[in-house]
């Protein structure tokens, strides 16, 4: 069956790894497109993606150090951190965009949760970082 006579049937997506060169550093960012062949038709060109490197400094020992949950996700207006644990002390909350740039910075210093007002902040994919005690946790955000 044609494309355009099974639209559903036509839809999917494109899945791919990288293996970078060595000399990245985080916040670098590697832009990614790809051409996807069908039998002896032109090439499609898929739009361009940004590989955003970032710190990820979890070991095994750190798998619950910090655990945080973050809803809802994707969000409109407002996000809520919660902190899955009591005694963290000072956390630093981060919201951070694709080109690594700082948008928005808050603290947790009582409790263990946080709602954070987004409603300034353009539709898209932005990281969110906690920090304390010289560790961090870092989850992917998408604003609608």
């Amino acid at each position: 069956m044609k494309s355009k006579d099974d639209v559903e049937g036509s839809q999917g997506f494109v899945y791919f790894r990288i293996k970078p060169n060595p000399g990245y550093s985080i916040g670098d960012i590697i832009p990614n497109t790809a051409a996807i062949f069908f039998d002896f038709n032109a090439p499609v060109i898929t739009n361009q993606f940004d590989t955003v490197f970032v710190e990820d400094n979890l070991s095994v020992g750190d798998a619950n150090f910090m655990a945080f949950d973050m809803f809802p996700n994707p969000a409109k207006d407002k996000v809520t951190i919660r902190l899955n644990a009591n005694h963290f002390g000072n956390v630093t909350v981060h919201i951070i965009d694709l080109q690594g740039k700082r948008i928005l910075e808050q603290y947790i210093s009582e409790g263990n949760n946080l709602e954070l007002d987004i409603t300034d902040l353009q539709s898209g994919l932005y990281f969110v970082k906690l920090n304390t005690n010289n560790k961090s946790r870092v989850k992917k955000l998408i604003i609608e």
